[in-house]
C-alpha cells in the first residue's frame, strides 16, 4: 500500500512538473518566435510583411512589431526598409538588452547588404563602416553583460565573424579606391 501511495505521489509530481514545463516552453517559445519574427512557415514573407504592416498601423510604437516587419523586409531583400525600421527601434526608449542586441546585429546585416547593392565604392565603404559600428555595439554590449554574469559565456560569434568580414571588405574597397586614384594620376 505504501509503494502504491508513493508511486501515486511521484506520478502526480511528475504530471505537475510536466504541465509547468509545457506552459513555460509554450510561453517562452512563443515569445522567442515573436521576437525573432518567425511565423507560420507556410506563409510567404510578403504576406507576413503585409500582416505586420497592418499590425503596425494599430500599434505604431511597438518595437516587436517593427522588428518582425524588418525581419520580413530583410527576407524580401528590402534592406532600406528594414534599416529604417531597425533605426526607429534603436531610437525607441522601450528596449531591453536582448532586443537591442538583435536589432543592432540585424541592422549591421542590412547595412552590409545595402553596401553590396551600391555601385559607388565610397558609399559602400560608408555603409560598411556603419555596419561595422553595429557589430561592434553587439560585441561591446555582450562583453558588458558578461561582466555582470558568468565569465564563461562567450560573446556573439556571428557578430565577431561579421565584424571581421566587414573590416576586410572595407580594406578591399579602400585599396581598390587607392589603386583607381593611382591609375588616374598616371
Amino acid at each position: 500500500e505504501d509503494i502504491f501511495y508513493s508511486k501515486k505521489i511521484s506520478l502526480s509530481i511528475l504530471a505537475i512538473a510536466l504541465a509547468v514545463w509545457s506552459i513555460a516552453f509554450w510561453y517562452g517559445g512563443r515569445k522567442k518566435w515573436e521576437l525573432l519574427g518567425i511565423g507560420s512557415q507556410t506563409v510567404s514573407p510578403s504576406s507576413q510583411s503585409v500582416a505586420y504592416e497592418e499590425k503596425l498601423k494599430e500599434s505604431q510604437n511597438d518595437p516587436l512589431i517593427k522588428y518582425n516587419l524588418a525581419y520580413f523586409y530583410y527576407r524580401q531583400n528590402r534592406f532600406e526598409e528594414a534599416e529604417k525600421l531597425l533605426l526607429e527601434i534603436l531610437r525607441s526608449s522601450r528596449l531591453d538588452a536582448e532586443l537591442i542586441q538583435k536589432v543592432s546585429y540585424n541592422l549591421g546585416n542590412s547595412l552590409f547588404r545595402l553596401s553590396e547593392n551600391t555601385e559607388n565604392s565610397q558609399q559602400a565603404i560608408e555603409l560598411l563602416q556603419r555596419s561595422l559600428d553595429q557589430y561592434q555595439t553587439v560585441i561591446v554590449n555582450e562583453r558588458e553583460q558578461q561582466n555582470h554574469a558568468s565569465p564563461y559565456i562567450e560573446t556573439d560569434q556571428d557578430a565577431k565573424i561579421n565584424y571581421t568580414v566587414v573590416k576586410n571588405r572595407i580594406k578591399i574597397l579602400v585599396d581598390q579606391l587607392e589603386e583607381e586614384k593611382e591609375n588616374q594620376l598616371r
